[in-house]
């Protein structure tokens, strides 16, 4: 036990790291990972299932660029790259079994700043999951997403939009807690945060990873 603590908490002090090509060899699949023709853009670890076995969590991206069709809902701007979270449990045989798939958050073009990549960031609170994006134009906006592995699924419990005018600094913060059914708004302006404004929100049932499209999220307001 001692030794599988040890593994979370330094997978934990390391947190989350924005890494090169490397391969793994999972004991349960054993593939190698990522797949050919695919990279590693994102990566970071936690005890996500709670069971005192790391896991890992992973952003790739595809190497070779996708066309965008004239249908869909994005300007043209930067080379649009597939991109895929892959989730990995820890096993007592000290290998790793692929627990969840996902490609429908980051969308399927480019929604980023300017036409850009919109991807920030995937990272981790304590066991919880986070992806940020960001995307707007002289206005913009960074998303994050917060996913917590319950019910033998992926939930989505949490969100936080903050938005400034370039080039100034102030902010405008919602953060959403769907948990609690509580939503914040403050500023930041001059370095001063406001006093927060608490809304209760109608409670609804959480959606899951699978369901979340970033983009549309934004816009739809949820």
């Amino acid at each position: 036990m001692s030794s599988n603590l040890f593994l979370i908490y330094f997978g934990i002090f390391i947190g989350c790291l924005k890494s090169t090509h490397h391969t793994i060899h999972t004991k349960a699949s054993d593939e190698k990972f990522p797949p050919k023709g695919w990279k590693i853009i994102g990566s970071c670890a936690a005890d996500f299932n709670k069971d005192n076995f790391l896991d890992k969590a992973y952003v790739i991206q595809e190497e070779k660029e996708t066309s965008i069709g004239a249908d869909d809902e994005c300007i043209a701007g930067d080379p649009y790259y597939r991109k895929e979270l892959i989730i990995k449990f820890g096993l007592s045989t000290g290998g790793y079994t692929i627990n969840h798939k996902s490609t429908a958050i980051f969308g399927t073009c480019n929604w980023g700043i300017q036409g850009s990549d919109p991807f920030d960031e995937i990272s981790t609170r304590k066991s919880t999951l986070k992806l940020s994006f960001s995307t707007g134009g002289t206005l913009r906006s960074r998303l994050s997403y917060y996913f917590r592995f319950q019910e033998n699924d992926w939930f989505l419990i949490g969100y936080e939009e903050e938005t400034y005018q370039v080039p100034y600094l102030d902010q405008y913060i919602m953060e959403i807690n769907y948990l609690t059914g509580k939503q914040i708004n403050y500023e930041i302006i001059k370095g001063k945060r406001s006093k927060s404004e608490i809304t209760t929100l109608q409670r609804t049932k959480l959606s899951t990873l699978d369901g979340i499209n970033a983009l549309k999220h934004k816009e739809e307001g949820e």
